[in-house]
């Protein structure tokens, strides 16, 4: 468990554990619309994108949630260290000379993505029920954040994080429900419970 190794060490890892459960999103997405491109009839299409429809909502939520772990990971570790700052490892960024269209092509991607998956429920199946609100909100502000961070490749300590002035200062209490809610998230493999703690920091 992540409270134990945090325990048991003078560092804290880079990344507790989401990136095991992170989801494939760009090729995904790309070999979906392949083959619904590639449909010629109208009413085939709009068969294949609700047959899809599960899948794509699951890659867009999961990939948003990895996000929001990301943010509540460096709020965390920033706040519950501020005042005796530990290293930070396993950040493979750190001293890289990372590109800003390298690293934010994915993030860019998805956010134009959000408008198109927005428009295709409604053409394709006449509704947009599953959208949620909070999707803009998180992938902005981690776009902000990375940003702010050079990208991570100045994240040698937790003293080093920066994070958005949009992110909420946390209380003892919070933290530890932070920690709690990436625990579970983790331990069963379902980052969409991170978005029950985002009110916290968002």
């Amino acid at each position: 468990m992540v409270a134990k190794l945090l325990e048991n060490s003078d560092t804290v890892p880079f990344d507790p554990g989401f990136s095991e459960h992170a989801v494939i999103f760009t090729p995904n997405i790309e070999s979906a619309y392949n083959i619904l491109n590639s449909i010629p009839a109208l009413h085939q299409k709009k068969f294949q994108f609700k047959m899809f429809y599960p899948q794509l909502l699951r890659l867009v939520d999961s990939t948003i949630a990895f996000y929001l772990g990301c943010l509540l990971w460096a709020s965390y570790i920033s706040k519950k260290y501020k005042n005796s700052p530990r290293k930070i490892d396993g950040n493979s960024y750190l001293g890289k000379n990372v590109k800003a269209d390298d690293a934010l092509h994915e993030i860019d991607f998805i956010i134009s993505y959000l408008e198109q998956f927005e428009k295709d429920c409604k053409y394709y199946m006449g509704k947009a029920k599953d959208i949620k609100p909070e999707w803009d909100e998180i992938i902005n502000i981690y776009k902000e954040f990375l940003i702010l961070n050079e990208f991570l490749t100045k994240a040698e300590t937790t003293a080093d994080i920066k994070l958005p002035d949009s992110i909420k200062d946390v209380d003892e209490k919070n933290l530890e429900k932070i920690l709690s809610q990436i625990e579970l998230a983790i331990s069963s493999a379902q980052l969409e419970k991170l978005y029950e703690v985002k009110s916290i920091i968002l």
